[in-house]
């Protein structure tokens, strides 16, 4: 049975997109087969609702096409995970409707986490590199420029990146705010003969910087220079 199973992920791969199949499908495991009933295991708490809520239905549609006989499946999440990799967690704040101050900047919206975006065929990619970006997984990538038109959920993917990494490890460092506070600070440290400080505290402290509306800084060629 494991040998099928791993002729359904190899058909899956064709049908759904790559960064989909790397991020949902290849980390689950083959488990065990009994009485018709096929168990795989996946990584986290996370995965397992994910896989359950878009997949579902097209593994056990391939899986029964590829063995041949009726089955279903059930999805255990795995006690161990590869090293280096961080669990996703299902995140419940205690105030729901709080907000939480990052170290610097404006505050992360508490609604606003990965749980609580709405996914679909116009965000998947996005919604996939920002996961994959704030979960460290499988990634040499430092960097996420997110690009789309007004009210398609750029901010709440931007804080959900935040509130993921202050999850995981709260002693992070991590800014949020806008391109235009960025700027804003850079003409203060100039005007105030405090660049030095300014840079300091961006180069050596700050673990991620999430910037909003950096459209903002268009034509500020300064500005982005000293970001860059």
């Amino acid at each position: 049975m494991e040998s099928i199973w791993s002729k359904t992920k190899a058909v899956i791969k064709t049908r759904i997109p790559g960064h989909s199949f790397r991020m949902w499908i290849e980390p689950l495991e083959f488990m065990n087969a009994n009485n018709g009933i096929v168990v795989l295991s996946c990584p986290n708490s996370f995965s397992k609702k994910r896989v359950l809520e878009y997949y579902s239905d097209l593994i056990l549609s391939e899986l029964q096409k590829i063995s041949g006989k009726s089955c279903q499946i059930n999805l255990e999440v795995s006690e161990k995970r590869p090293a280096g990799q961080p669990e996703i967690i299902h995140q419940k704040p205690l105030f729901p409707q709080a907000e939480t101050q990052p170290s610097s900047g404006r505050f992360l919206r508490r609604d606003y986490t990965f749980d609580q975006f709405v996914v679909g065929g116009n965000n998947d990619f996005a919604y996939s590199a920002s996961l994959a970006l704030a979960s460290r997984k499988k990634t040499q990538q430092h960097s996420l420029f997110l690009l789309s038109k007004t009210g398609m959920g750029k901010s709440h993917l931007t804080q959900a990146v935040g509130n993921h990494i202050l999850t995981e490890n709260p002693a992070e460092k991590v800014y949020y705010i806008t391109a235009e506070d960025f700027s804003n600070e850079m003409v203060s440290a100039f005007q105030h003969d405090t660049l030095d400080l300014f840079k300091k505290k961006y180069r050596t402290g700050c673990n991620v910087l999430l910037l909003d509306d950096v459209h903002y800084l268009s034509g500020k060629e300064r500005t982005q220079v000293e970001l860059a």
